[in-house]
């Protein structure tokens, strides 16, 4: 378990080391396909990872397909992981304490 608040370096650079294509400015037309991490202005301490794709077909299930790949590696580091209400994105925060246990 993390004691560390996740930042968006951090997790970003965690999910490239596992072999995921971060999503890049490819000019004024976009992005490319793949995850985009930033901090999330409505927890203190989290970060939102979400996953961005401009491939015809692209939508929400395929969102939350990727998005699920990214849970284990991001909870093997230590880190809490939940589904954003209503949207196709991650919330990235310190886990919660478990005092008595152990």
């Amino acid at each position: 378990m993390s004691t560390r608040q996740p930042t968006p370096q951090g997790i970003s650079a965690l999910l490239r080391k596992a072999g995921f294509q971060r999503s890049e400015r490819t000019g004024r037309m976009g992005y490319s396909s793949g995850f985009a991490v930033s901090k999330s202005y409505g927890t203190e301490g989290s970060v939102r990872v979400r996953y961005t794709t401009w491939s015809m077909g692209g939508g929400q299930e395929i969102r939350l397909r990727q998005l699920a790949k990214y849970v284990p590696v991001i909870e093997a580091a230590g880190w809490s992981v939940r589904y954003a209400d209503r949207i196709a994105e991650l919330i990235v925060t310190v886990p919660e304490s478990t005092e008595g246990e152990g």
